[in-house]
């Protein structure tokens, strides 16, 4: 699991506590990872599909389970079948935007800052527009009372207590050398990634040009 999801084993402690042993059966794991690999077909992530099927073919050769292992089999070959016909490059890639709610308005989540993953050609605005929506219905904040800020333009003293503050940044995916050379797919590349970067364009005085969002 750790191959799809790195942080798997953070989430497993976070949930063990509140959930039921008699969910952890054998059948029970086989309906979700079959669940998942429907899933990781229908977005193209074949490459996942696979890795679950490393857990369901030794559990299916040790009951004999021979018409599952075909279907197994069968699937496998559909997807690597598919990998190597098709142009990778338009199969995985998403943007990502960097989104920090700030302001009373917002409770728990002031102060706090949240990764966005959305399809591709997502543009900007269009995601900033969807982003002020989405604040306005969930906190009940009319639209003259939400604020855009760009990258710089961040300062509690100046905030009016009854605004809602968004401040929304374009990021890119960033791979080190060594992940660069780890990493040598394009569907590598864009899946598990931890870090980020974004630009902020300066003027020859060294002050910010621009806004961001």
């Amino acid at each position: 699991f750790q191959r799809i999801c790195p942080t798997i084993a953070e989430v497993a402690d976070e949930d063990e506590d509140g959930a039921s042993r008699s969910q952890f059966t054998e059948a029970n794991l086989i309906t979700e990872l079959k669940g998942a690999v429907e899933f990781f077909e229908k977005a193209h992530c074949f490459e996942f599909a696979a890795e679950l099927y490393k857990i369901l073919i030794p559990i299916y050769k040790r009951h004999r389970a021979f018409k599952e292992l075909a279907q197994c089999h069968n699937h496998l070959q559909k997807f690597f079948l598919i990998r190597a016909s098709d142009d990778e490059a338009t199969r995985m890639e998403n943007v990502y935007f960097r989104v920090g709610f700030f302001g009373r308005v917002f409770g728990r989540i002031d102060g706090k800052q949240f990764l966005y993953k959305e399809p591709k050609f997502t543009h900007l605005f269009d995601f900033t527009d969807r982003m002020k929506s989405t604040v306005g219905n969930t906190f009940g904040v009319p639209p003259e009372s939400i604020e855009v800020l760009d990258a710089t333009n961040l300062s509690r003293k100046k905030m009016n207590a009854t605004t809602a503050y968004l401040q929304i940044t374009f990021l890119k995916p960033y791979l080190d050398t060594q992940e660069l050379q780890e990493r040598v797919s394009h569907f590598e590349r864009n899946s598990n990634l931890t870090r980020f970067m974004f630009q902020v364009p300066f003027t020859l005085e060294g002050d910010t040009r621009g806004s961001v969002a």
